[in-house]
């Protein structure tokens, strides 16, 4: 065992077997230098996987509105096919005989309505001519009964 001070000094000798040495203590600035060592890349690593998983998803979305796009084109498509099927007469008579069971006319059936074409016709129609209206309407009513006799 060495000793520091020669013994002369204290008069008997001096025993450090007790004495531990004090840990040293980290201050808050290597602290906070360790915390950015170590922050710094493990945020550019989170940042760059997000970014991946963003692509990821939107490629995913990008499809799925791919998907739905061409099924609504399916679909626009079958419905002009279906219109021009249905601006033909011929293909509206045969749906509504067959599915409705509709009817064809008769020409005892039919009943022509005038319809004045401005204001003033349809105005003067009722004072000049009141009984050609009185006629006209009786006649209508007893065509309205022949088609409902028919039915």
């Amino acid at each position: 065992m060495s000793h520091a001070l020669p013994r002369e000094w204290f008069g008997a000798s001096i025993r450090n077997d007790g004495l531990k040495r004090e840990k040293a203590r980290m201050r808050l600035g290597s602290i906070a230098a360790y915390l950015l060592v170590v922050a710094v890349p493990v945020a550019a690593l989170l940042f760059y996987i997000l970014q991946g998983v963003q692509v990821i998803r939107a490629g995913y979305e990008i499809d799925q509105f791919r998907r739905e796009h061409q099924a609504l084109q399916a679909e626009r498509d079958q419905l002009v096919v279906e219109l021009a099927s249905l601006q033909n007469l011929d293909v509206v008579a045969e749906l509504a005989v067959r599915d409705l069971g509709m009817v064809l006319l008769t020409p005892e059936q039919v009943v022509t309505v005038r319809v004045p074409e401005t204001r003033e016709e349809n105005a003067a129609g009722h004072v000049q001519g009141g009984k050609e209206t009185k006629r006209a309407q009786r006649g209508l009513s007893v065509r309205l009964r022949t088609i409902i006799e028919a039915l």
